[in-house]
């Protein structure tokens, strides 16, 4: 399952916002998103309470791509398999490097289900 990060940083979305996976699916996410004067962001994804994966956090930073405010950011985060099913919340933050700023932060959710 790919799930994607994307809008403008500070606004991205997060799709699907309620993503339905199998048990043992392999998930990554994948960032598309136009920087908002951010030349260098670190995205993190993060489940709190528990995590359908072996680890429970992940980080990539990406450097825009051009000198304007419009600057792209893409990157994958490949989390791998799931290894536990149920239903979690989990977070998306960006961070700009520069300034350390949290730039966006949404909570949506994962479902792993039996195959």
């Amino acid at each position: 399952m790919v799930i994607e990060i994307t809008g403008i940083v500070g606004h991205t979305r997060t799709e699907p916002e309620r993503a339905v996976v199998s048990l043992g699916e392999t998930v990554r996410w994948i960032v598309r998103a136009g920087g908002n004067g951010a030349k260098s962001i670190e995205w993190q994804v993060y489940f709190r309470q528990g995590s359908p994966f072996r680890e429970h956090s992940w980080k990539m930073t990406t450097e825009g791509k051009s000198e304007n405010d419009d600057a792209a950011h893409a990157g994958v985060i490949d989390a791998g398999e799931t290894q536990q099913p149920g239903e979690y919340k989990y977070g998306v933050r960006a961070v700009d490097t520069s300034t350390n700023q949290e730039l966006s932060d949404d909570d949506p959710f994962l479902i792993v289900r039996f195959r």
